[in-house]
C-alpha cells in the first residue's frame, strides 16, 4: 500500500481511500507547467468513487486540462460491502465520462486489454487533450484483511472467480494462441519469480533488525529536542 519511488516516477501511495487522484492532479498540472510531456496516473477503486476527492480531482482535471489518466478498478467491494449497495450507480464508466473525458474499457483480468486500453488514454492525456481514463473489472480473491471470514460472499463466487478470471490463466491462455512462450518457458518463469520470493523472505528474516535511529528515517518531519 504505502510504496513510493521517486526515481522510477511513483510518487507514493497511501492508506487514505480516494487520496491519490487529488495527488496526481498535482503532478499532472506540474508536467502541464513544465511541458516535459509526463503523464500521471492514479488508482481507485469502487470505493474511491464514492468520496469527494476523487470527483473534485477529476472535475478539476478537466478545468485546467492537465494529461492526468484516471484508472478505476471495479472489484465489486467497498471492505465488505457489495458495490450493488454501496455505489448509487450500476454505470461506473459513464459516471466518470460524464466529467469530460474518455474511458477505455478493459477487462481486468487480461494483460493486454489493459495495456491496449491504458495506451489509448495516456496518448490522449500525453497529446494535449486533457485527462482520460480506464475502467477495468477484477473481482478480489481475498478479503479486505487477514483473517477475513468473507462471509459476504455468494456461493460459488470465489471458485467462479479464480476459474474463469484468474490474470494468469488469461495470460497463458493468449500465449498458447500466439505461441510467443511455450508452456516450458511460462513454468520455468514461474519458478524463477518463486524462488525469488523465498529467497526474499529468507534474506528478510536474516536481515539485522532495525535501529531505534531508523525511525526517523525518510520522513517529511524533522524531529528533534525542544527547549
Amino acid at each position: 500500500m504505502h510504496v513510493a519511488d521517486i526515481d522510477k516516477g511513483i510518487l507514493g501511495a497511501n492508506g487514505i481511500v480516494a487520496g491519490g487522484p487529488p495527488i496526481s492532479v498535482g503532478s499532472a498540472l506540474a508536467a502541464k507547467i513544465r511541458k516535459n510531456g509526463k503523464v500521471a496516473v492514479s488508482f481507485s477503486g469502487d470505493g474511491s468513487v464514492n468520496q469527494g476527492t476523487c470527483f473534485e480531482a477529476m472535475n478539476m482535471a478537466v478545468v485546467l486540462q492537465v494529461p492526468a489518466v484516471f484508472v478505476i478498478e471495479n472489484n465489486y467491494y467497498s471492505e465488505h460491502t457489495h458495490i450493488d449497495y454501496a455505489v448509487g450507480c450500476n454505470d461506473l464508466k459513464a459516471r466518470t465520462e460524464a466529467f469530460g473525458f474518455p474511458v477505455f474499457v478493459a477487462d481486468g483480468a487480461d494483460f493486454f486489454a489493459v495495456y491496449e486500453a491504458a495506451g489509448k488514454a495516456i496518448a490522449h492525456a500525453r497529446a494535449g487533450n486533457g485527462p482520460a481514463g480506464v475502467f477495468a473489472e477484477q473481482g478480489r480473491y481475498h478479503g479486505h484483511f487477514v483473517g477475513d471470514p468473507q462471509a459476504y460472499r455468494g456461493e460459488g463466487e470465489l471458485e467462479n472467480l479464480r476459474e474463469n478470471h484468474d490474470p494468469l490463466k488469461v495470460f497463458r491462455q493468449h500465449m498458447a494462441t500466439s505461441g510467443d512462450l511455450s508452456e516450458a518457458e511460462l513454468d520455468a518463469i514461474d519458478a524463477e519469480v518463486m524462488a525469488e520470493i523465498e529467497q526474499s523472505v529468507v534474506d528478510a528474516k536474516a536481515a539485522a533488525r532495525p535501529t531505534p535511529e531508523q525511525v526517523t528515517a525518510d520522513v517529511y518531519i524533522q524531529y528533534g529536542a525542544t527547549a
